[in-house]
């Protein structure tokens, strides 16, 4: 019997509108900033999302590091990389990302475009 994805995990990256990194790579936290960083910088991460924005920061030792997440509507997160891993970041960021998937999902139907039956 196939095997069916009704319900797809969202890529991190999705519905992301902007994503600010700050960070110092001397810092022991470092490993969650860098992750982050090659993600978007894949080649095909940057294929795929055109419209994602993000601009890293490096920061002196005493200052605070952030990564501040700003979604499609304009919602903002903002996570210390000290106490959150990049799983966590996307259960924090997952239901809203769903949300947004879903009403693109209901925006963007086949049924919706009335040249979608024509032959």
């Amino acid at each position: 019997m196939p095997k069916f994805n009704f319900f797809p995990h969202v890529n991190l990256l999705a519905y992301i509108k902007k994503i600010n990194i700050r960070y110092n790579p001397c810092g022991t936290y470092n490993d969650n900033c860098r992750k982050l960083i090659h993600l978007i910088e894949n080649k095909q991460k940057k294929d795929k999302f055109l419209n994602l924005d993000y601009k890293l920061e490096l920061i002196d030792y005493n200052d605070e590091p952030l990564i501040e997440i700003e979604m499609q509507n304009s919602k903002v997160f903002k996570f210390n990389p000290e106490n959150y891993d990049l799983m966590e970041i996307q259960r924090v960021i997952d239901n809203e990302q769903q949300q947004l998937h879903h009403n693109f999902m209901k925006n963007n139907l086949l049924e919706n475009n009335e040249d979608s039956f024509k032959l």
